[in-house]
């Protein structure tokens, strides 16, 4: 797989990677949102990559560690829903190192959010998605920063790490009673339990958005109009990311910098 991995990034004819593409949504994402052309997926699992192939999409089996010797090969990579499954930090770090490698103008990152599981531990409740089995790897803001300043191939232009989708209490349907069954899904009282009401005055979301800005060329106006669809908070990483200048987000309140 390695031999047609290089003869497809040799081409020029992809312009982004998305690591762990599974059945090939985010290569779909890629093109829909952030201005990709001709997507490569990548996973371990060959029956995901079939999958992928089935749909339209290109896609190999290749180990996400392996890519990072073909430097600047994309403009941009993607991470959505694939580090938590990988089987520790480490991986995960190694991983991203591979993504920033291999792109010339940055990399998107999205996943479950887990920086709140203790406070709500406090009050008897958990996101769904906290106690899943195959989330091996919850990994939370800071140790986002802390992959983003271990960074060895490149130093990013600049940075964001945002919540996406703010939860503001336990009536949410991605919010369970602590005792409920681990691999759940969405509320179901029947199945479930009761759940007793709070209100959350720390922040809860469902999602982790970081964006590692790798050069000041085209490509960050795509992540704008993202941000402009309203999936996250609008205007935070839009300007987060075109502006390498420390910005705090009042509404966030989490870590922003950048890298000079």
């Amino acid at each position: 797989m390695q031999t047609e991995l290089k003869n497809k990034l040799s081409s020029g004819h992809y312009d982004f990677i998305d690591f762990g593409c599974s059945k090939g949504d985010s290569l779909v994402f890629g093109r829909d949102h952030l201005g990709g052309r001709n997507g490569l997926g990548i996973d371990i699992d060959p029956k995901k990559v079939q999958t992928s192939i089935e749909r339209g999409e290109d896609a190999l089996v290749v180990d996400a560690t392996e890519v990072g010797s073909y430097k600047n090969a994309v403009s941009f990579s993607i991470m959505a829903h694939f580090l938590e499954h990988l089987p520790g930090l480490p991986l995960a770090m190694k991983c991203i190192e591979s993504a920033v490698s291999i792109s010339r103008d940055f990399v998107f990152i999205r996943q479950p959010w887990f920086d709140a599981d203790g406070q709500l531990l406090q009050n008897e409740l958990k996101l769904y998605w906290s106690d899943w089995g195959g989330h091996q790897n919850p990994m939370t803001t800071l140790d986002f920063y802390r992959a983003i300043r271990r960074l060895k191939s490149k130093k990013p232009v600049s940075w964001a790490i945002d919540g996406s989708n703010r939860i503001y209490s336990s009536a949410s349907k991605f919010v369970l009673p602590l005792n409920a069954p681990a691999n759940r899904h969405f509320y179901d009282p029947q199945k479930d339990g009761r759940k007793h009401f709070s209100l959350f005055n720390y922040p809860v979301y469902q999602e982790i958005i970081c964006v590692i800005q790798l050069s000041n060329r085209v490509g960050t106006a795509e992540i704008m109009n993202f941000a402009r669809n309203n999936r996250f908070p609008k205007g935070s990483l839009a300007y987060r990311v075109v502006n390498s200048k420390p910005v705090h987000h009042r509404k966030l309140q989490l870590i922003a910098s950048s890298e000079q």
